[in-house]
């Protein structure tokens, strides 16, 4: 986008304004939030970007179709809390099977990281639901 970032900005802020006066369960908000938070990070907005990330995963997260999108992922997220004990073969299952960003995130949370925006940084909203998922069953 470039110089064009404002623009950008300000049409889906506007999008953003109109979906939150709609059906939750039909928006898809967690689009809008995602978007914003890609421009705000381009635009060196750190916390802000943040902000719209953690709006976008608890948009989705209460989402109907979240739980519905979840169903396809749960022998995996069932491997990987079965396996937590021992974590290393499931992190190299995720690397291979491209979930590498998954894989990182939960190698940090392993490592002791705790706060919930360094971990889902660079998370999709799917992988953020398998992420909150996972966490969830472990306690």
């Amino acid at each position: 986008f470039g110089d064009r970032l404002p623009e950008a900005r300000q049409a889906a802020e506007e999008s953003l304004a109109i979906k939150q006066t709609l059906d939750p369960n039909t928006a898809e908000i967690w689009k809008n939030y995602s978007i914003l938070a890609k421009i705000t990070a381009q635009q060196g907005e750190t916390a802000t970007a943040q902000h719209y990330r953690r709006l976008m995963r608890q948009s989705y997260l209460a989402a109907p179709v979240c739980r519905h999108d979840l169903q396809r992922f749960i022998p995996l997220i069932e491997a990987i809390v079965d396996n937590w004990q021992d974590p290393e073969p499931v992190l190299a299952y995720l690397v291979e099977n491209g979930w590498s960003e998954l894989a990182q995130a939960l190698a940090r949370w392993l490592a002791g990281e705790r706060n919930e925006d360094q971990i889902y940084q660079n998370l999709d909203r799917e992988d953020s639901a398998i992420l909150h998922t996972v966490l969830s069953r472990l306690g």
